[in-house]
């Protein structure tokens, strides 16, 4: 069976860093133990390396260092697809466009899902 693929946008990163153990914490743990479990295949982007890495230490040395110790894979993005997905790709109708083209084309559809979605697949 094929692993589902995954992108990690930077607010993934934060649940990890919460003082308090909340659900969102909980599952953002969980999948990352599905990650490095070898059960999904997650990337980020250069953009989130970016994000990250605005950070105030200890914090930002913290979040970076979970990119390596839990194998994820990193995308370079270009200017253009940062302006596209910045102001296209979180909106319902663009999404659902591109889903209808992926579609067409035989590709998986886009889903925009929290880590609880993700682990409960």
């Amino acid at each position: 069976m094929k692993k589902l693929k995954i992108y990690l946008e930077t607010s993934v990163f934060g649940f990890m860093l919460g003082e308090q153990q909340t659900a969102e914490r909980t599952s953002t743990e969980q999948l990352f133990q599905e990650i490095i479990g070898g059960n999904l295949e997650a990337y980020v982007s250069t953009e989130v390396v970016r994000e990250l890495g605005k950070a105030p230490e200890p914090m930002r040395s913290t979040l970076l260092l979970l990119i390596p110790r839990y194998g994820l894979k990193e995308l370079e993005v270009t200017a253009e697809a940062r302006a596209l997905a910045l102001q296209h790709i979180v909106k319902t109708r663009t999404r659902l466009g591109v889903n209808g083209i992926n579609k067409l084309l035989g590709y998986r559809e886009l889903e925009i899902a929290t880590p609880q979605e993700v682990i409960s697949t």
